[in-house]
């Protein structure tokens, strides 16, 4: 709870979705219009994409086998040994 200020006006900050609505009627209408949609379209498209892209990792192993994939061994290690 906020005590008011010395003029007696609130010292209480705006919750999130009063400012969001106010941000939004600064800019002529909806801050997010359409955004909690695509927020769960992306989701949804991220959570069916494998952590691993396996065929980009085949794809990589094939190269480095093949001896086609160029190795800095010296960049390999300094990025091993420093992060």
């Amino acid at each position: 709870m906020s005590a008011p200020d010395p003029q007696g006006v609130s010292t209480k900050q705006p919750s999130a979705s009063a400012r969001v609505t106010s941000l939004g009627a600064a800019y002529g209408g909806d801050a997010f219009s359409g955004g909690t949609a695509r927020v769960t379209t992306l989701t949804s498209i991220a959570m069916q994409t494998p952590e691993i892209r396996q065929d980009l990792v085949e794809v990589f192993r094939w190269q480095v086998a093949a001896g086609q994939y160029p190795l800095d061994q010296e960049s390999i290690a300094d990025a091993m040994l420093n992060g």
